[in-house]
């Protein structure tokens, strides 16, 4: 089961788990990219599993599930989560079905709510959402309904206005042009030794900081900024080596907030001490 947020995913894990479901396991990016590495690999090994996940599995994963459901959201995630689905043709095509639900109580993000309604309007035109007119047919329509100046038709411009000199405007394009309105920021799990030697090497000045954050890049989880901040002031985690790195890495202090099961748990984290922090 793919949906389309983190909390929607912690959610439907947890119910799972009071319902008594064997096999469960949940993917999302509470978990830093090496745990969700080990967790796949775990799940390859061991089919059959029910899992509860995120998009982040819908591209680049390889894993065959006999049957799948997914949130609704653009057409193009809806197919590369059929892509889950019979992977290696094992199965027969009767037997191996998406279905594709709307999750009234979770509703999807107003960006993925405008995607999902052109995906609607498209499968009441065509039977078969796989076929290329049907595909051509869901772009056209997502296109014309934002508009250029959404798709960043004013960005094209100013990019080929300053492609020949080298006053190039980078910040006001990034100002202008946020791709995820909403501020994450980066979170280092320390569970792992690797990631500690990584860490250990930030109050050392002769360490350059570039190949330490591409060492710790693989235990860092993406959380909102606020959120950080709270973990800051509650004394759960701060930055290292601020006098040589300034705000560049933040550690988590209380490991207790990053669970096995499904990772990061940062919410209501001014109010959980180490011993409450449970699923």
């Amino acid at each position: 089961m793919i949906v389309n947020s983190r909390k929607h995913a912690l959610a439907l894990y947890r119910a799972g788990r009071a319902a008594g479901l064997e096999g469960l396991v949940h993917v999302s990016t509470r978990q830093y990219p090496a745990h969700r590495k080990l967790i796949l690999n775990e799940i390859r090994a061991r089919l059959p599993r029910r899992l509860i996940a995120t998009s982040l599995i819908e591209a680049g994963v390889d894993l065959d599930f006999p049957c799948g459901w997914r949130a609704e959201a653009g057409l193009d995630s809806v197919i590369q989560a059929a892509g889950r689905v019979n992977r290696e043709g094992r199965r027969g095509i009767e037997a191996s079905r998406l279905v594709v639900f709307a999750a009234s109580d979770d509703p999807p993000p107003t960006e993925v709510a405008r995607l999902a309604a052109a995906m609607r309007a498209t499968a009441g035109r065509f039977a078969d959402l796989l076929d290329p007119g049907a595909i051509r047919d869901w772009f056209e329509d997502v296109y014309w309904h934002e508009g250029p100046k959404t798709l960043g038709a004013g960005m094209a411009e100013r990019m080929v206005l300053g492609r020949h000199g080298t006053n190039f405007p980078f910040r006001s394009l990034a100002a202008d042009y946020r791709m995820i309105d909403s501020a994450m920021v980066p979170v280092i799990v320390a569970r792992d030794p690797v990631a500690a030697e990584w860490i250990e090497r930030l109050g050392q000045g002769w360490h350059h900081s570039g190949p330490i954050a591409r060492g710790l890049q693989p235990f860092t989880v993406q959380i909102p900024a606020p959120a950080r901040e709270i973990l800051r002031r509650t004394g759960k985690g701060d930055f290292v080596a601020r006098d040589l790195r300034g705000d560049q890495f933040f550690v988590l202090g209380e490991v207790a907030l990053y669970h096995e099961e499904f990772g990061l748990w940062w919410e209501e984290a001014e109010y959980l001490s180490a011993d409450q922090a449970i699923i």
